[in-house]
Order: C-alpha cells, then structure tokens, then sequence
C-alpha cells in the first residue's frame, strides 16, 4: 500500500506545495484508490496537480469525521474529479461547534456545504454506522467503541446550545484499515475517540492480534503527559512498529513518539508518501 499526504499544517520549504489547517490523505492499496479526507479547502486538489496524484483514480472518497478540516474540501475535489460515492458516519453532517477560554462565543466547526448542495455536485453519500469495505483490503471502521479510561472527550468541543449543551460524542468518528502482510495498517482524521480505542478496534475489525502502522491526525496537542505516555504504552502493546503523526498530533506528543519509536517514527508534512510493502 501508499498513502500520500496531500493536506496537512505543514509543507516543505520550497516545494511549492501548500500547507493549511486541515487533513487529506490519498491511499492505494492494489487496485483500490480513496481518498481519505478533503482538507479545508482547495488545497487538496492543487497538491495533488503539483505531486502527480491523480485523484480522478480514487473510486470513493472517506470523510472521518464531520468537521470543517476534514469536509471542507469536498466541494472542490467533486467540482474538479467528477461524481463519487462519499462514505460517512450518519452523523458526519450534525451541528457542532467549538469554544476555548480565550474566545468570547462559540464558533460552528461542522462541514460547511449542505448535504444537498453537495449532492448536486455529485456526491452519492453512504452513510453507514458499522465497519464498510471501501476497496480490496479496505474498510473504513465506522462508529468505534470506547473502552479506555484515560481517553475522554475534549472540553472545548461540543454540540448543542445553553442547557443542552455537551461535550460532542464524536459518534461519527471513524478510521480506515487497510490490510498488508505485515498487518493492518490504520489511517486516523483526528482520533477523536481516542487513538488506543481506535487502533483497538481496528485489530478486531482486521482479525489480527496487533496493528503494524499509523498514521494521521491523533488529537494530542492539548493531551497531558500522562495521556501521551499511556498512548504510546498501548500503542507497543499493540505490536505498533510504524508510527506516521501528523495534522493535530502535537508538538509534544509527536517529539515523544520519535523517542520512542526511533526510526520507525515518520513525520508527514503535505507530500510525505510512505509505502508498505
């Protein structure tokens, strides 16, 4: 398998690719190509002209999960490879918003395109809650179980308003696995429900007692020391030998993991390409 980093917050020097606040992986494995996340804008669409990526190729594209950094750039990438079917959460299109200290109101994080408007686009949404194959050796995880006690939800996050608002559930969170000799691969958007869970269920899903790689956004930057050591502790457990952080790991989280994972630790900025064999 490849997976190709066309959206991320950082981008090399000089390469004339862009860097924005937002996600896209493209992933091929055999015959299967997806496109996993859109990234917040056009961006996307412009690094994978300039990185020799035909999205055109990808047969579906995979939304993670239902925030503006991850659907944002759906709008774009239909305009510009045509019809697609969309695979999503049920709940990838709620209402939800975001709120730190240092913001006097709540602001809205959701996708910013209606359903409808997409559709006119061409988008074919598949809207599913459980694990769905997506390509030969594929399968997007669907909703994922929370089991760990040092996993919980982020403050700052939330959905509803007045009385009825809460920390959001994330239940439309969701990962892809992609199986290879070596093991199941997982590919994360955020990792809202927790990178150990995630990466846990994705074993199960695969029907392997250990995943062999991970890559993407795992939603540590605000995480406490003592979060990112239980994380990676798991993460050896699970046999994890190839770690890939990226989008909204966290400096420190990502600094920790190169410690220890040595060389098995690979930073990706927009451009990174990584290959199982």
């Amino acid at each position: 398998m490849r997976a190709t980093i066309l959206t991320e917050e950082h981008a090399p020097q000089g390469s004339g690719l862009q860097a924005e606040h937002g996600l896209a992986v493209f992933v091929e494995a055999g015959e299967a190509r997806v496109l996993f996340d859109t990234g917040c804008t056009q961006v996307c669409v412009e690094n994978a002209g300039r990185l020799g990526v035909d999205l055109a190729a990808a047969q579906r594209i995979v939304l993670s999960h239902g925030h503006y950094d991850h659907t944002g750039g759906l709008a774009a990438v239909l305009q510009a490879i045509g019809p697609r079917e969309v695979v999503a959460h049920p709940a990838v299109f709620g209402e939800r918003h975001a709120q730190r200290p240092s913001e006097s109101r709540p602001r809205p994080v959701g996708p910013p395109s209606q359903r409808t408007a997409l559709e006119a686009l061409g988008a074919s949404f598949r809207l599913e809650s459980g694990p769905t194959q997506v390509g030969d050796g594929i399968t997007v995880t669907g909703a994922i179980p929370r089991h760990t006690a040092f996993e919980g939800p982020s403050p700052h996050l939330f959905v509803g308003e007045g009385e009825a608002r809460q920390a959001d559930p994330f239940e439309d969170d969701q990962a892809l696995v992609v199986s290879t000799s070596r093991g199941p691969v997982v590919v994360l958007g955020c990792a809202h429900a927790g990178v150990v869970n995630t990466l846990t269920y994705a074993a199960q899903i695969a029907g392997s007692p250990a995943v062999y790689a991970v890559a993407g956004g795992m939603h540590l930057g605000a995480a406490s020391d003592d979060r990112i050591e239980q994380t990676i502790r798991a993460m050896r457990d699970l046999g994890v030998e190839r770690v890939m952080p990226c989008h909204c790991t966290g400096g420190r989280a990502a600094a920790r993991m190169a410690d220890a994972f040595g060389a098995g630790c690979i930073p990706c900025a927009v451009g990174t390409s990584f290959e199982i064999e």
